[in-house]
């Protein structure tokens, strides 16, 4: 069906053969200038993001729900989901989903407060 959507101007070349040469023309400017617009629209669509199924919930940000040792119950997308995670986690922290298996997600904590190593305390002004 995609196809005919980008041979819309080459079907419309029919239309020369139809109608005389000014009706002609006017239909396949409008038919053309749609075309162009469709196919802007299309390369838009195909350079978005998956938005759906484990490439979207990969890089998730969730809430630990539940924990058993190294078995949790996060909650991701408003979705509780069963997780495994090598980090000791307590209920109510922040995790990353970093991977998935079947219906298990892999986590691991969620660290905004850990400074990077490049990072240098910010330097005290002079008072006056």
């Amino acid at each position: 069906m995609c196809h005919l959507i980008l041979l819309m101007p080459v079907f419309a070349l029919v239309v020369f053969w139809i109608w005389p040469p000014v009706v002609a023309g006017t239909f396949y400017t409008v038919i053309f200038v749609l075309s162009l617009w469709m196919y802007v629209l299309i390369m838009q669509a195909m350079r978005r993001p998956m938005l759906d199924g484990a490439e979207e919930l990969t890089h998730s940000i969730g809430e630990v729900m539940d924990t058993q040792g190294h078995s949790l119950r996060v909650r991701v997308h408003s979705e509780l989901w069963n997780a495994e995670s090598e980090d000791s986690l307590r209920q109510g922290e922040r995790v990353k989903v970093v991977g998935i298996s079947g219906l298990i997600l892999h986590v691991r904590r969620l660290d905004y407060d850990r400074p990077s190593k490049s990072a240098q305390p910010p330097a005290r002004q002079a008072s006056i």
